[in-house]
């Protein structure tokens, strides 16, 4: 697998999950056990969700109130910089869980699978 010049291999990727280069950063996370792999527990993300939809229907308020257009791209990129930090908490309970699981438990083949979906839920 290759990525804008660095190559990361399958046997590199796993103990870099399993924190054996780098440091390793922990996550404390829980998990539920689903399709026969661990999934974090989310839930604890809705607060932040729910602050979000809080700020979309706010958006939708002043558009219909035609506020001054500046002031709602404003509160649009407020909500877009939200969503992006409930993305990255997601994400860290992926590789924290799930990737690290398949990591220790799945045969290559599979882990490499999810290392490629990974990878393309980085390049967005």
């Amino acid at each position: 697998m290759a990525t804008k010049g660095l190559e990361i291999r399958p046997t590199m990727a796993r103990n870099i999950v399993l924190g054996r280069y780098w440091g390793g950063v922990v996550v404390k996370t829980s998990a539920k056990k689903a399709a026969g792999h661990l999934h974090p527990d989310h839930s604890g993300e809705l607060g932040r969700l729910r602050k979000v939809n809080g700020q979309i229907q706010g958006i939708e308020k002043m558009i219909l109130s035609r506020r001054y257009c500046p002031e709602i791209v404003q509160q649009i990129r407020a909500a877009r910089s939200a969503l992006q930090a409930l993305e990255v908490e997601i994400l860290r309970g992926h590789l924290s869980a799930c990737i690290k699981t398949s990591a220790r438990e799945d045969a290559p083949r599979e882990f490499e699978k999810k290392l490629e979906e990974l990878m393309e839920l980085v390049k967005g």
